[in-house]
């Protein structure tokens, strides 16, 4: 492969033998880059920047690497795919050179032409590198198979959509944790539950579960009111006391005892947002009033206007409760997004709630396992933290994967294309959690 040095200014550069990928791009346009309508946008800008160190990749782009990034190493390198790059002024081939987080100098530190060859094979590559992550995904009829297939000595749990449905235990999910229980795993419920630890243990109970079999809980609503306690991070640090409360009606609202916070209805006075719920607003009497969905997004409007971030206590978008799909903050969280407003999302998908679990059981990821309902929040999140999963197909994605009824077995090309969609690949699938 000719390699030509790089030009002045110019990022990099890509010559390709179809129109679809003939551009010249340069980091003043990765946000248009990222949304480059051919199907392989996203796995090519990996492409040309794979290979360099992961903090690289962070502050050009912004986002976390996707779950394939490694994968597509891997599947280039093994198909002999030759590499040219330029960085920090040393010229270096199948390496991963650490760059100074100085970016001053940004414009020149890259410039890479693939030729039409290369960019074929990347195409190719890719293509077979996502066909083989979903069919590499195994499908059970129950854990039972998965717990004498391989010893984990941690299992992270889901509750909603795998444990129960809010109102009542699945059918087998009590005697699926004694079994476990039995064979001496540690069992840790992680849940983006906008409530604490102690209640969704109470909860549990209530619902008929033994909590001994547990040896804790993690919630995303227990992260958040340490983090909001303890302010002993950097960002919570400087959060301020004054804020709006979205809260729940029907399931009750939760109390902000303890924090030191005080409540305001006035967004000019407030100085965040916390999102618990999705049905009511906090007042400063320590009362909440009713609202609706779309009342709650018209003051989110006014809040990102005046520019005040957001801590969402449950990143959920959908929970599924008595077969029912209903909204969860996470939906007002990404629409916050949406209107430019900061958000702080304390649960699954994010790594910290996965350290916190796998720190209370004293494992690593190489001995956890994760299950869940959600391929954008359980499965995606196992896979960024390294973690092995099962997909319980009976939660929110029954009605994505065509079914019906509870234990239904999912179609296997179903299931394939929907982790794709998802960038989700799960370890194991189950129609439901049981043994």
């Amino acid at each position: 492969m000719k390699v030509v040095p790089p030009s002045e200014g110019t990022i990099f550069k890509h010559v390709a033998s179809k129109p679809r990928f003939q551009s010249v791009f340069t980091l003043e346009c990765v946000e248009d880059m990222l949304y480059f309508d051919n199907p392989f946008h996203h796995h090519l800008w990996v492409f040309f920047i794979l290979e360099l160190h992961m903090a690289t990749y962070h502050e050009v782009l912004n986002v976390p690497p996707p779950h394939s990034f490694l994968s597509t190493l891997w599947c280039l390198k093994s198909n002999h795919v030759g590499l040219g790059w330029w960085g920090s002024n040393k010229s270096c081939s199948a390496s991963i050179p650490r760059f100074s987080k100085d970016w001053s100098a940004k414009r020149a530190f890259l410039d890479c032409r693939l030729w039409p060859e290369i960019v074929t094979a990347v195409e190719e590559n890719i293509m077979a590198m996502a066909a083989s992550n979903a069919s590499d995904i195994k499908i059970f009829t129950g854990l039972q198979q998965i717990a004498e297939s391989r010893h984990y000595k941690a299992w992270l749990l889901d509750q909603f959509g795998v444990l129960h449905d809010g109102k009542q235990p699945y059918p087998g999910a009590i005697s699926t944790l004694e079994n476990l229980a039995s064979r001496g795993a540690k069992m840790v419920i992680i849940s983006n539950s906008s409530r604490r630890a102690s209640t969704t243990l109470d909860k549990l109970k209530s619902l008929g579960f033994d909590p001994s079999l547990f040896i804790g809980a993690i919630t995303s609503g227990e992260l958040t009111y340490q983090h909001l306690q303890r302010r002993d991070d950097p960002w919570f640090r400087v959060l301020g006391k004054t804020c709006i409360h979205m809260t729940w009606s029907d399931r009750g609202a939760i109390s902000l005892e303890g924090l030191g916070l005080q409540v305001v209805e006035n967004v000019e006075k407030a100085e965040f947002v916390l999102v618990h719920g999705t049905e009511a607003l906090g007042l400063s009497s320590g009362d909440s009033v009713s609202k609706k969905l779309e009342e709650l997004e018209k003051i989110l409007e006014h809040c990102a206007a005046k520019g005040i971030p957001m801590v969402v206590a449950n990143p959920d978008f959908v929970t599924v409760e008595a077969r029912e799909l209903r909204i969860m903050p996470g939906t007002l969280a990404a629409s916050y997004e949406k209107l430019g407003g900061e958000v702080k999302w304390m649960g699954k998908p994010h790594e910290i709630i996965y350290k916190a679990a796998m720190a209370m059981a004293g494992v690593d990821a190489s001995d956890s396992i994760a299950v869940g309902d959600s391929l954008h929040h359980d499965i995606k999140g196992a896979n960024a933290s390294g973690i092995e999963s099962a997909f319980i197909t009976c939660g929110i994605h029954a009605s994505e994967l065509g079914l019906g009824g509870f234990g239904e077995v999912a179609d296997v090309s179903s299931v394939h294309a929907l982790a794709l969609k998802y960038d989700a690949y799960p370890s194991y699938v189950l129609p439901s959690f049981t043994w």
